[in-house]
């Protein structure tokens, strides 16, 4: 075995966004049809997204806050422009709880102002 070596090596496709949330939830536009994608670290996160899943799916409604989960926040072509190249050139840089980047910014304002009333319409 030690003189076997590694005659090929793949590398396969990473499993995040373009600003590297996850998507979790139901798509709006196809009933009855929900997302767990960009798990980057499934088993590190694969626990709590299944308990968000499933809190959804059952209640209604979750624990915590899904927001930067959603995969509504994905919709916005100039936004995802922006923050992918932002994300890549992090990938491998410390990130701190509630830390602001600058790409985006401003579409992800938007879209949280649109969430928020249209969640809060529902209540």
């Amino acid at each position: 075995m030690n003189d076997v070596g590694i005659s090929n090596w793949v590398n396969g496709a990473f499993t995040f966004s373009p600003d590297g949330n996850l998507l979790v939830g139901p798509v709006q536009s196809v009933p009855n049809y929900w997302l767990a994608c960009g798990v980057m670290a499934g088993f590190l996160q694969g626990g709590g997204v299944g308990k968000t899943l499933t809190e959804w799916l059952i209640y209604g409604d979750t624990e915590t806050d899904t927001r930067s989960m959603d995969i509504a926040h994905q919709s916005n072509k100039e936004y995802i422009k922006q923050t992918a190249g932002q994300f890549y050139s992090r990938r491998f840089v410390m990130s701190y709880p509630n830390e602001q980047l600058p790409a985006g910014r401003y579409y992800l304002r938007e879209w949280h102002k649109r969430w928020f009333e249209d969640h809060m319409a529902t209540r």
